[in-house]
């Protein structure tokens, strides 16, 4: 039997992603310690499939222009302001593969609509089986480690709690409103329980952005039109109720755990961890855990974004370019540059995704990464010309979170799973949107 281009490339793109998203779990959890190093070889296999798979989808303009706008500004940066060889260029441009290759793959699929459709009856059966694999992950996680970190889901232990319970809550939203009657709106909530507890993972980790995130889970299930001040009067019960018991879920999960309780997560100290702004203390505490205590630091998310503008003067010259790929690539496979060295305690841990960019790529960079979020939501399938605002609007919520949260774009699996859904958010006019789904013009893409 002959296996066209179309059915070869979507099951390849399903393999390459279950790869990507399973093999930090695999080889965290399943495999001996000396089996490690096989792992990091795999997700640079993947890598180079990435580039693969964008080679043979790429169609449009605007991603030829998005990649090489950023091989300019990147090799500038770092081959030509600060130095760096190649090979560190290289390798660092990896940790924007998602961002650089994963729209590509998805535009080629929305190209034609038989492709699409197929493609979406495929994937969403997938996504709902990711659900139940981050449930057995993250309990089994749990079981092993408690509520922390280490709780990543099938992305593994290395500090994905937060790429997992964003990916389980935008799958979770998606799947569950293609199947809503919003007539009777909370009643088919209800029926479709099966998505939203898929969401009590979650509190198994200690990502307090969750409780931000099932908040805004619930709202966005009420379309934006006329009657949503009615809906939302009828369904703040049920809102206050869900995250009521999820408190009480999340308290019971930490009750026990050895590093951290539901109140301490929600006290003033242990949020100050997180955005105290203090530059001299953080330095000192986290060279002193690097030095003396053997530990990891995690300088606050905003001190890391307010102490940009310190590093720019302690190393003049790099305020529009910054200071190269290859910096965040943690010396693994080809060892660290000399930035790192010099800035150890300040690169590890959670990195904004505006400190990411901006110690990289500059100001330059950063204007790059906006106009690069925005061809997502100003270019309209000529084919698809209704778009679905909740979708959109929590995919945005999503991307402006993460510049002071964290840098969950560096995973090429969690990229895309973020662009196929926001590309399922742009439908056809064949009347079987949600109410507030708006047509916008119909202007073929080149």
């Amino acid at each position: 039997m002959v296996i066209n281009k179309e059915t070869f490339l979507r099951k390849l793109v399903f393999i390459w992603f279950w790869i990507f998203s399973c093999t930090g779990f695999v080889f965290d959890e399943c495999l001996p310690e000396t089996f490690a190093p096989i792992g990091q070889y795999i997700l640079i296999l993947c890598d180079l499939m990435t580039v693969v798979l964008m080679a043979l989808t790429i169609r449009h303009k605007i991603d030829v222009c998005i990649i090489l706008s950023f091989l300019v500004i990147s090799y500038a940066s770092s081959c030509m302001l600060n130095g760096l060889p190649l090979t560190v260029w290289g390798n660092g441009m990896r940790v924007f593969y998602g961002l650089l290759f994963v729209m590509p793959v998805v535009r080629y699929f929305w190209d034609d609509t038989e492709r699409h459709d197929r493609f979406v009856e495929e994937w969403d059966r997938q996504l709902y089986a990711f659900l139940i694999v981050q449930a057995v992950c993250i309990i089994y996680q749990y079981m092993k480690y408690g509520a922390g970190d280490p709780v990543g889901g099938s992305f593994g232990a290395a500090g994905y709690s937060g790429t997992v319970s964003m990916s389980i809550y935008l799958v979770s939203f998606y799947l569950i409103r293609k199947h809503l009657d919003y007539d009777n709106l909370w009643t088919s909530v209800l029926k479709n329980w099966k998505y939203w507890v898929l969401l009590f993972p979650t509190f198994m980790n200690e990502t307090k952005i969750s409780f931000v995130l099932l908040l805004l889970y619930f709202l966005l299930l009420m379309p934006i039109d006329r009657k949503l001040i009615r809906r939302l009067m009828l369904g703040l019960p049920l809102v206050a109720l869900v995250l009521t018991v999820s408190l009480y879920i999340f308290s019971s999960l930490t009750m026990y755990n050895g590093d951290f309780t539901a109140e301490e997560v929600f006290s003033d100290a242990w949020m100050s961890e997180y955005f105290y702004i203090d530059i001299d203390e953080s330095k000192q505490t986290a060279n002193w855990g690097l030095e003396y205590d053997n530990t990891m630091p995690d300088v606050p998310r905003l001190t890391k974004i307010a102490i940009i503008p310190f590093v720019m003067d302690e190393e003049p010259g790099h305020e529009w370019l910054g200071f190269g790929l290859g910096h965040f690539m943690n010396g693994s496979i080809m060892g660290t540059t000399a930035f790192y060295d010099d800035y150890e305690w300040l690169l590890i841990g959670t990195n904004p995704m505006i400190f990411f960019v901006m110690i990289q790529l500059g100001l330059l960079g950063l204007i790059w990464y906006v106009v690069m979020h925005a061809s997502w939501f100003f270019r309209t399938p000529w084919n698809f010309p209704k778009k679905d605002f909740n979708i959109q609007l929590f995919v945005l919520f999503l991307v402006i979170a993460m510049l002071v949260y964290g840098s969950f774009f560096r995973n090429v699996a969690f990229c895309f799973l973020v662009l196929s859904i926001f590309a399922m958010s742009w439908k056809a006019t064949n009347g079987d949107e949600p109410e507030n789904a708006e047509t916008t013009a119909q202007t073929p893409e080149q």
